[in-house]
């Protein structure tokens, strides 16, 4: 997870990253340029964009196993 221009490059390298929030134009415009690295929880506010991003990521995992089984 991450949420600004210093966590973009960390993102990249990763497989996929979710941003609870994003706060700044770099970060959106990664985003944006990346769709299928990142996913953005928008329209949630405070802590619940965290606990929304770890359940987004929960689901990405039991889809791929489910996929492979």
């Amino acid at each position: 997870m991450g949420d600004d221009d210093n966590d973009i490059e960390m993102a990249l390298a990763s497989r996929h990253a979710f941003i609870p929030t994003v706060t700044s134009e770099t970060m959106e415009e990664a985003i944006s340029q990346n769709p299928r690295r990142f996913t953005a929880i928008r329209d949630v506010e405070d802590t619940m964009a965290t606990e929304k991003a770890l359940e987004a990521l929960l689901k990405m995992l039991e889809d791929e196993k489910n996929n492979t089984s």
